[in-house]
């Protein structure tokens, strides 16, 4: 059966919205939706962009939506380790980010 026309939580594209954040001086970066109420649609992490390899050379430890079932808004948490020996690198400035879509409710 066809529901009412116009109803729903989700009635327009323009209600889906992305957030990005990039590690603060850290090796963790939390991308949250606007508001507790606002759906998950989707997120991820982002390793660098400004290096020529394309990599840190750090690896991901986390990538992971938190807060799914309500307590605040949900977010998406990305967390680099440093392997062995490697250099430290300013994630920030290579380009890392957390990112999260999601869709505004109402």
């Amino acid at each position: 059966m066809q529901g009412a026309v116009g109803g729903g939580l989700y009635v327009s594209k323009a209600s889906v919205y992305c957030n990005e954040v990039s590690p603060p001086g850290t090796t963790k970066a939390i991308a949250s939706c606007n508001d507790a109420n606002d759906l998950l649609v989707a997120g991820g992490c982002v390793d660098a962009t400004n290096s020529p390899s394309g990599s840190t050379g750090y690896f991901l430890a986390e990538n992971r939506p938190r807060n799914v079932a309500g307590g605040g808004p949900v977010d998406w948490l990305c967390a680099w380790e440093k392997p062995a020996g490697a250099p430290t690198v300013d994630l920030q400035a290579a380009g890392a980010k957390a990112t999260i879509c999601c869709i505004a409710v109402p």
